[in-house]
């Protein structure tokens, strides 16, 4: 599905990827899709995705995904002395170390955003407090600087996996900011990801209007996708 869209037949080795979408808008099922396209391509190669939430197993066999051939690093599941956020250092870690073998094709985040919240970086508070814009803006930049360390460790090692990262639009007392070409909404993660993604897709429920900036081709009903190139 992602070949017509990015004119070139597919995606170059150890290209980086942010998607990102409203929820529901199919990132899951793009990214199990293109699990799917590289298992049918070399029986050899194998993904390793980290999960901030169980996904949905039945769908990935549909979606022609060979479960033996995924590493799957779910942040949902610790131990009480460990935060969410703790896990989910350990699992960017993990990816560091599984890219380097060779038959590694993907590895992946689903999603940024899910890495770690307000509510699990610091001590629990009461709804309000979650949502006070201060510790909105230390959970925004928690990730972003977690983010920071990890594309500074994946650029260093020498692999040839392409790497994806999943991404939700922001939600929070600064929605109204905008960051980035043309409609691109805030999300998280910080610019390091913006930066660093040759490729950025942008995944719709709905069609989406095409003008001179985007490729857009109906590959699903009721579904779309731009790509931007930097």
């Amino acid at each position: 599905r992602i070949d017509p869209e990015t004119g070139c037949g597919g995606v170059a080795e150890r290209t980086m990827i942010e998607g990102w979408g409203d929820t529901g808008s199919g990132k899951s099922s793009f990214l199990e899709n293109f699990m799917a396209a590289i298992h049918k391509r070399d029986p050899n190669k194998f993904c390793a995705i980290v999960y901030t939430e169980e996904p949905d197993i039945n769908r990935m066999r549909r979606e022609g995904v060979d479960l033996d051939r995924v590493i799957f690093l779910p942040t949902y599941e610790r131990t009480t002395k460990e935060s969410k956020f703790q896990v989910a250092e350990q699992r960017l870690m993990d990816v560091i170390q599984i890219v380097k073998d060779p038959d590694c094709a993907l590895a992946g985040i689903d999603s940024v955003k899910g890495l770690a919240g307000a509510d699990q970086l610091f001590e629990k508070g009461d709804a309000s407090k979650q949502k006070d814009r201060s510790m909105y803006q230390r959970s925004m930049a928690a990730r972003a600087n977690m983010m920071e360390k990890f594309y500074d460790k994946l650029k260093f090692h020498n692999h040839s996996a392409i790497f994806a990262a999943l991404n939700q639009v922001s939600e929070g007392p600064d929605d109204d900011m905008r960051i980035g070409a043309g409609e691109r909404p805030k999300t998280p993660g910080g610019r390091r990801m913006e930066f660093e993604s040759l490729v950025r897709i942008k995944i719709s429920s709905a069609m989406l209007k095409e003008d001179e900036h985007a490729i857009i081709k109906r590959f699903k009903p009721a579904y779309g996708m731009k790509v931007y190139y930097d």
